[in-house]
């Protein structure tokens, strides 16, 4: 050990000389015994260790008295506080970096001195605690199970660190201080370092193993201290446990173990009532001393906890409690208390724990005396024993418990003790102690609920909800900010942390703890999650003009104006709360990856299906984006998907019309998007299959004409469709909601809001804005026919009946088959040169006129591509969809860029180009035959066999690569060895590429010209232009052997195999693919014009009028009084139909009483769903339990016959035994 004067100041620790801390000396020498030669005094420190005026003075009273002084020693009156202590500062403990402050002061310091030198920032600058955790115990070695060890410094050090406490020990390295020291050390990478818990020792000064080390006339001092000696050395001294951070070294001048207890005792008691910390003592095996300060603890009311198993004053302390506890009333256990049977049991208890110990008896004797003074019905709440089960014990949990139990003013500490049940994650006892007849609202702080979410404990958030934690005024804007700053910093392998990383990486910015994110960021993040599907909010205005530095400011803990002016001089408050604040929490944790906390508040949003869709949605692409092995993500979108789906099966049964309206409505939440849209973008096969979303195409593709209308009936229709009013059957009955059913499913609130806003006599009378809106939400919902009060006029009939997908599909593709026998005529029997056509056929234009109606007829299909891009609000899914991901539009738009390179080469005057111009469109008809297979995909049987084809082509695409490879090694190989230097040409890649290639098909051209120059009888060479050489020809022929075999054999079957697995994966799913790719065909046909290519220019005329009529509705509507008389047309239906944009999106408009019917109804069989989900769960668990029950009492079973038998069998061993003994004894 040794000083080190060279270190830095700052390692010597403050200075605590204004403290005014006094050390205490032995001022009256009296010796230990009689002798002359003694060098102990009654102190038990030598004589000669005294100052020398205390020696002097004993010397002077000894010569004058002739003995030595004839007084009685005693510690108040023999002792005295002397000067300022002389050893304080900090040391650091041989072979660690473990560093301590400690200072030595007298036993008699006061209490506010040592508060001041724990807590102020001068001095050791400790965090106040909310918790003290006094331990007590065997000062030396205690032995305890591996398991229960481990399981005790768990459940210590998460303890202390979940409630930031100060831990108290006696300090020395051995016992039960020993074992607190390392499971704190062993521990270490659990504890957050910016709660750091303190480990403060409060030791005697005088037994401390070479305590003048400590010693320094120049503090504060830095020294370094050994705490390793050998027990040899150490004789009645005791070494500094190393692994506390604070040492208190209580000096009374007596070297010997005590002074520490009661200054302990006294200290502990002042913190509680001075910074109101809550105090338990856990008590770790001991004798009558720790069986003393248990009963001490008890009597000032504070909780103890005894760990079992641990030996000891335990062994009869748990007996006691646990047999009192066991008891159901108090006059039972008063009764018990009263027995002396009882007590006498205790005492066997006690003296089997302290056998290893010097007079058991006594000791035991002593400590029952304790007990049976402290043990009472009144303090029985304050005793807590940690039961150990199986070698474990849960240490945190009985700490809690004990200081729940201890509390007998609850509303008054229900904070302190949610955090400490919310700390260690504890709902089980929150709900046993905490939540009953508690107002919430009063006890529960928001800080509590920012926990509970930042930490991911959904159990919590859930009992807050139930208990009427209002999250509305809980959750403001500024709120919301915080949670997502707080939550990404401390989940970064969120979605959320990475899209946000991914984009500052984007803009070569660095992404940092300081980092402030802000709502256009998450914004961003939400947006591009969703792949686009929708552009959220937090992109827009205001939340746009909000600038970083306000933010900033907004966001610091001592800011009270969140007032943020924004560009047009108007305020926007940051305080003001969120209309929904149940689904601004569900996407917060969807986007943080926490599947079970976003049920919970799927649970409670209005839009249950459509946000269960969304969160698979962000959940998949995340996976496509960032998922491995060992994310869960994937499972987690599927999960999402599944819900979405028995909810919608759910809303089904309940109600047809209600469950495709779900599917089709405008989700205000997700700025308007329909679930129908997101599901489709997202390719959710499942949810497209749902019965309910399958009844809406089929109502979709039939439109006002019944599904099951007479076939032939219908067929007489579509050849002359101006009968069809007559002949065909089609919906005429209304179906409207049942008023007093909806009022029925609504809640009080909302049935009163309905009475107020639809019967309150100011609104009878609608307004001309009312009515103007109800006509264009009926003329925008005419797409989903629920009936109608009464009938159609005929041209309304034949205009729906034309615009009806299934009548418009039939006519397009009896069309679309006339232009291909057109473009297949022009290519095989009328395709000239310009001015070289037919006169006949030309009619002197210079191109014949049959190609002239195919000019026309191809750039009327290129108009429908543009107006199919100009009505498509997702642009850049159809750019998408162009390029990649849509075969049929692929082929589309192949064939139409073809022709476009055809028309031009065709239009030029020179012999080449014509040429290639019918090259080009030989190839190109191709495409536009392959076009025509789409429609196929109306039928089951074939739909499923083109996706399957997509599939195996981008499965060949891949294995081509590797055949590749093959390919031209074989070929440059087997060529070099044949011939030597030949001409760089297209020949020579013939050579090269066109053997190994038709050799896959099994044509072997090239093989019995090898064979011949091999052998030596090649005279003229057919495949190549000169014969082979004969020895390569003949290495050739071994290559081709092994060619073969790797190619046909190994390579083919293995493409195959993958075609294989291919065919059954997509056949699995054959229903689902189906179906989606009947959307696919039911949205086409929808959006296309009613007049199929090429009369496609009578629709743009159409759309020109009915942009026309659209402008006139809007100067009529902003001029009223200007044109008055023109009122009248702003409330004509066919007026509002003409000037209405076609509803492209399939959204169906509902009024504010059917959004509410919809929304109380779909969360309701939302809650009923995950209510049965959750029994289920709980069936199938408790099933699993009764099974293993009965397998456990089957082992039970046929363990005892197995040891009845053995029992037998040695027992017939044993008595065979004893008569062959008396047979020899005989």
């Amino acid at each position: 050990m040794k000083i080190h004067p060279e270190l830095n100041e700052s390692f010597k620790g403050p200075d605590l000389t204004s403290l005014d801390l006094k050390k205490r000396h032995c001022k009256y020498i009296v010796p230990k015994d009689s002798q002359k030669d003694t060098i102990l005094c009654c102190c038990l420190n030598r004589i000669a260790e005294h100052e020398k005026h205390v020696i002097d003075e004993y010397n002077e009273r000894k010569n004058l008295n002739g003995k030595d002084g004839e007084l009685k020693w005693d510690k108040e009156t023999c002792t005295e506080d002397y000067g300022l202590t002389d050893a304080y500062g900090r040391m650091i403990f041989s072979g660690t970096d473990r560093i301590a402050n400690y200072v030595r002061l007298s036993y008699k310091t006061e209490v506010d001195k040592l508060i001041d030198l724990l807590f102020k920032p001068e001095y050791w600058n400790i965090k106040k605690p909310e918790l003290i955790i006094s331990i007590t115990g065997a000062a030396e070695k205690i032995s305890l199970n591996p398991k229960l060890k481990e399981a005790f410094s768990r459940g210590l050090v998460k303890a202390a660190v979940t409630t930031n406490a100060l831990v108290t020990t006696g300090g020395t390295n051995g016992g039960c201080m020993k074992l607190v020291g390392e499971a704190f050390r062993l521990n270490t990478f659990s504890i957050d370092q910016s709660n750091e818990v303190n480990l403060l020792g409060i030791v005697d000064w005088c037994p401390v193993y070479k305590n003048s080390i400590l010693i320094n006339k120049d503090c504060p001092n830095f020294v370094e201290y050994d705490s390793t000696k050998p027990n040899k050395e150490l004789g009645k001294k005791s070494t500094l446990e190393p692994n506390h951070t604070h040492f208190i070294l209580v000096d009374d001048a007596y070297n010997y173990f005590g002074a520490d207890i009661e200054f302990r005792a006294k200290l502990e008691a002042e913190l509680r009532d001075k910074i109101k910390a809550k105090t338990v003592v856990l008590a770790i095996g001991g004798g009558p001393n720790t069986a003393k300060s248990i009963c001490q603890a008890v009597r000032e009311g504070t909780p103890c906890v005894i760990l079992e198993s641990t030996g000891g004053v335990e062994c009869g302390f748990s007996y006691a409690i646990n047999r009192v506890k066991s008891l159901s009333t108090k006059e039972d256990q008063s009764e018990l208390l009263m027995s002396e049977e009882f007590w006498k049991e205790v005492k066997r208890y006690l003296i089997s724990g302290l056998s290893g110990t010097k007079n058991p008896s006594d000791r035991a004797e002593t400590v029952l005396n304790y007990l049976k003074e402290e043990l009472t019905i009144e303090s029985l709440h304050l005793f807590t024993v940690c039961k150990s089960r199986n070698n474990r014990a849960e240490l945190d949990v009985a700490i809690l418990e004990a200081l729940l139990y201890a509390d007998t003013d609850k509303e008054k500490d229900f904070e302190t003790q949610l955090k400490l049940a919310l700390s260690w994650n504890r709902i089980d006892i929150a709900r046993k102690y905490l939540f009953i007849g508690q107002n919430i609202d009063q006890v529960c702080s928001a800080d509590h609920f920012t926990t509970a979410i930042i930490e991911d404990k959904h159990e919590f958030v859930e009992l807050f909800l139930e208990n009427g934690f209002s999250l509305k005024s809980y959750l403001t804007q500024k709120q919301l900010i915080i949670l997502y700053n707080q939550a990404i910093k401390k989940n970064q392998s969120s979605f959320l942390y990475k899209t946000i990383v991914k984009i500052f990486n984007s803009k070569k910015n660095e992404f940092n703890q300081s980092t402030i994110i802000n709502f256009v960021m998450i914004g961003k993040v939400i947006t591009r999650l969703v792949d686009y599907v929708y552009k959220h909010k937090f992109k827009g205005y205001p939340y746009n003009q909000i600038k970083e530095d306000r933010l900033r400011q907004i966001l610091h803990k001592d800011n009270k104006d969140n007032v943020v002016v924004l560009d047009n001089c108007k305020e926007f408050n940051l305080d003001q709360e969120f209309d929904n604040p149940d689904h601004e929490m569900f996407i917060l944790n969807v986007l943080l990856g926490r599947f079970k906390m976003s049920i919970l508040f799927l649970n409670r949003v209005n839009n249950p299906i459509c946000s269960a869709l969304i969160a698979g949605k962000i959940t998949k692409n995340y996976d496509i984006e960032y998922g491995d092995d060992t994310d869960d993500s994937e499972f987690r979108a599927r999960d999402y998907i599944n819900l979405a789906c028995d909810i919608v099966k759910k809303y089904h049964e309940n109600d047809e019309i209600k469950s495709q309206l779900a599917l089709i409505r405008r989700i205000k939440d997700f700025e308007g998007v329909t679930c129908l849209k997101v599901s489709t973008l997202s390719e959710n096969f499942d949810f497209v299959s749902t019965q309910a979303f399958q009844d809406l195409l089929i109502r979709v593709w039939y439109n006002k004409i019944l599904p099951d209308a007479n076939k032939l009936l219908l067929f007489l229709c579509l050849l002359c469709p101006f009968i069809a009013k007559f002949v065909i059957d089609y919906r005429i009955k209304p179906i409207e909601l049942d008023e007093e059913k909806k009022s029925s499913d609504l809640k009080p609130d909302e049935k009163f809001e309905q009475k107020k806003n639809y019967d309150s006599e100011s609104l009878k009378k609608m307004t001309d804005e009312t009515e103007i809106r109800k006509i264009d939400r009926n003329n925008a919902n005419e797409f989903f026919d629920r009936g109608v009060d009464g009938d159609y006029n005929y041209l309304e009939f034949l205009y729906h009946f034309l615009n009806t997908p299934f009548v418009k599909f039939i006519y397009h593709q009896v069309w679309y088959l006339f232009f291909l026998i057109l473009f297949s005529y022009v290519i095989l029997c009328d395709f000239n040169k310009i001015n070289q056509a037919n006169e006949n056929s030309s009619m002197g234009l210079g191109i014949s006129i049959p190609e002239i109606i195919l000019i026309i007829w191809v750039f009327a299909f290129i108009l429908e591509e543009i107006y199919k891009f100009l009505i498509n609000d997702m642009k850049k899914y159809f750019i998408k969809k162009i390029f990649v991901g849509d075969l049929w539009q692929g082929f589309n738009t192949g064939a139409i860029i073809l022709y476009i390179i055809a028309f031009i080469l065709r239009l030029i005057d020179n012999e080449q180009c014509f040429k290639a111009a019918r090259i080009i469109l030989a190839l190109d008809i191709i495409l536009w035959f392959f076009k025509a297979l789409k429609a196929y995909t109306f039928l089951r049987q074939l739909g499923p066999k083109f996706y399957m084809i997509r599939e195996m082509l981008l499965q060949l695409a891949y294995f081509m690569l590797i055949i590749l490879v093959f390919m031209f090694a074989f070929g440059v190989s087997s060529t070099a060895l044949m011939f030597q230097n030949l001409e760089l040409n297209i020949g020579l890649v013939k050579n090269v590429f066109l053997p190994g290639y038709f050799m896959i098909g099994g044509e072997y051209y090239t093989l019995d010209e090898i064979m011949s120059a091999s052998s030596g009888e090649c005279s003229e060479a057919e495949v190549y232009e000169k014969c082979p050489d004969e020895i390569g020809a003949a290495i050739t022929l071994a290559l081709y052997v092994i060619y073969l075999l790797f190619l046909n054999i190994l390579l083919v079957n293995l493409l195959i195999a993958i075609f294989d697995n291919t065919y059954d994966k997509v056949e699995q799913e054959a229903n689902e693919i189906w179906k989606f790719q009947r959307f696919e065909l039911v949205s086409e046909y929808y959006n296309k014009p009613f007049l199929p290519a090429p009369f496609l220019l009578f629709n743009i005329f159409f759309s020109m009028a009915k942009f026309s009529f659209k402008l006139v509705a809007k100067i009529l509507s902003k001029n009223k009084k200007e044109f008055g008389g023109l009122k009248f047309l702003l409330k004509n239906r066919l007026f509002r139909f003409l000037a209405k944009k076609w509803n492209y999106s399939m959204i169906y408009e509902l009024d504010d009483l059917e959004e509410k019917y919809i929304n109380v109804l779909e969360k309701n069989l939302t809650n009923e769903l995950l209510r049965l989900r959750e029994k289920n769960k709980k069936e199938k668990f408790e099933a699993r339990i009764d099974e293993n029950y009965e397998k456990l009492d089957i082992l039970t079973s046929k363990f005892e016959e197995f040891v009845d038998r053995g029992n037998i069998m040695l027992n017939q061993s044993v008595q065979s035994i004893d008569n062959k003994m008396e047979k020899l004894l005989k």
